[in-house]
């Protein structure tokens, strides 16, 4: 199989990962929403966003770390197997401890909650089992795909079963934990298969320690400004603001599936090229993401804009109605994050430049804890929005300007330019069709029908020199 063969092979069943991951929750949502309500989703997705932090700091940076490191020595099973170990043992005794502490923690400062509290811990106990990386790094994506899916499918099963109200809430947790759970616990059956057993002393394991960290800090910093603003909503308003604030958010993952599949591959693919010196193709691959990735998520993202206001009250009920607002508001900080991160897995992560990677992130925290300090007392989940759309402009342009001298950023700007165009037309278009007097699902099928064919007829010859490159391609494969 040819390289660019393996790379689209790769991409699809990264895509495939990413998307089932994506579904799952989408097509609770409307089920979810109605049974728990606002509040009782704000509880499950504050408690969960506390959990977060707590597996941040039990993985400590590991994931890009072991990616990075199991890429580099993928071709040989001795060197692959000390570079999953080096890296293992600081995620196995990190987990260890967050799990104890997160249990202390709950029982001193979440008494309202304990039990839902104690339940979602089971999903921090289960990233000690969690190497995905090893996986993502040897770019092996296939065996992802089947255990996801049937486990997921038999957990929405459960959830629909199970889960009929707000006094549920514990269900749904124990549910969804034990998910996570039996999902990583899988990956012991493969692992045995990609390593072997090596002996390694204490010198090996510390030196791995700083790069860990170094890589955790940029982790750290960032959450703060993609999730910190619901534990602020929740201290400084309550729990259904952030309840309101994770609906809106849940929808704009649509979009960025596309950015995280490619990135799951192209993380170990630029690593690994960098370390055979090969500038001139990671440059072209770097480029080649940003103009497919900048194509496909900045019209989908401006037709969420489009739909918002009908979609959120179609899918979650009334009650929700102001998620939509949400919703507008993070569909543009995903563009921003998508053209981000394509410089930061494809070129950042693999040369190493963690100390860039901390000042970029910590610029965003900083931007966006203090916007969230003046607008989410009088907007509430709105105010969050807005502060993560500041903070991640803030964090594109330092990113860009961190990069402007190793990559051609504005040919990369310049680029984006006509499909904005093209985008926004797309928008007007949508959004006058909305007013067409007819049920609400029908005008949204409507909108989204003519809102794709529209962006089509824009983007003509794109799409067929596209086609005439995948028919040429096929041919010469053959």
């Amino acid at each position: 199989m040819s390289k660019i063969s393996k790379t689209k092979s790769d991409y699809i069943y990264s895509l495939a990962y990413q998307v089932f991951n994506l579904l799952f929750p989408i097509f609770l949502t409307p089920y979810t929403a109605r049974a728990l309500g606002a509040t009782s989703i704000g509880i499950y997705t504050y408690l969960g966003t506390i959990i977060s932090y707590f597996a941040m700091f039990a993985k400590l940076g590991v994931d890009n770390l072991g990616s990075r490191k199991i890429a580099k020595n993928r071709e040989n099973k001795t060197k692959l197997s000390k570079a999953f170990f080096s890296v293992y043992i600081i995620q196995f005794v990190m987990s260890f401890l967050m799990t104890t502490f997160y249990i202390i923690f709950s029982l001193l400062f979440l008494k309202d909650n304990i039990s839902v509290a104690l339940i979602r811990g089971i999903s921090l106990f289960a990233t000690i089992f969690d190497v995905w990386w090893v996986f993502s790094g040897l770019e092996k994506f296939k065996i992802n795909i089947l255990k996801n899916t049937i486990i997921r499918i038999i957990t929405f099963i459960l959830i629909i079963i199970f889960v009929k109200n707000s006094t549920d809430l514990w269900k749904y947790a124990l549910i969804l934990s034990l998910s996570d759970l039996i999902l990583n616990l899988l990956w012991l059956v493969f692992l045995k298969k990609e390593i072997k057993f090596v002996k390694l002393s204490f010198k090996e394991v510390r030196k791995e320690i700083k790069p860990s960290i170094l890589l955790f800090l940029p982790n750290l910093a960032r959450s703060v400004y993609q999730s910190f603003d619901k534990i602020m909503l929740g201290n400084m308003i309550c729990m259904t603001e952030v309840g309101l604030y994770e609906q809106g958010y849940k929808l704009t993952k649509i979009p960025l599936t596309l950015i995280y599949a490619l990135s799951s591959i192209m993380l170990p693919k630029s690593s690994n090229l960098l370390s055979k010196n090969k500038m001139n193709e990671l440059k072209k691959n770097i480029e080649t993401s940003l103009n497919f990735i900048t194509f496909a998520i900045i019209p989908m993202c401006f037709g969420l804009i489009a739909i918002a206001d009908k979609l959120i009250p179609l899918m979650m009920g009334k009650e929700f109605i102001k998620s939509a607002s949400v919703l507008k508001l993070l569909s543009i900080s995903t563009i921003f994050i998508s053209f981000g991160d394509i410089i930061r897995n494809q070129y950042l992560m693999p040369a190493e430049k963690d100390i860039i990677f901390i000042k970029f992130t910590l610029l965003g925290a900083v931007t966006n804890f203090i916007t969230n300090l003046l607008l989410i007392p009088k907007y509430g989940c709105v105010g969050a929005a807005i502060g993560t759309v500041v903070a991640e402009l803030f964090v594109l342009f330092y990113t860009l300007f961190s990069v402007k001298k190793v990559l051609p950023v504005w040919k990369y700007l310049k680029n984006t330019i006509p499909v904005i165009l093209k985008s926004c037309i797309m928008l007007l278009a949508v959004i006058l069709i909305g007013h067409i007097k007819l049920s609400t699902i029908k005008v949204i099928f409507l909108q989204v029908l003519f809102g794709i064919f529209i962006y089509i007829i824009l983007n003509f010859k794109y799409f067929t020199h596209m086609l005439r490159g995948v028919i040429k391609y096929e041919k010469t494969s053959k």
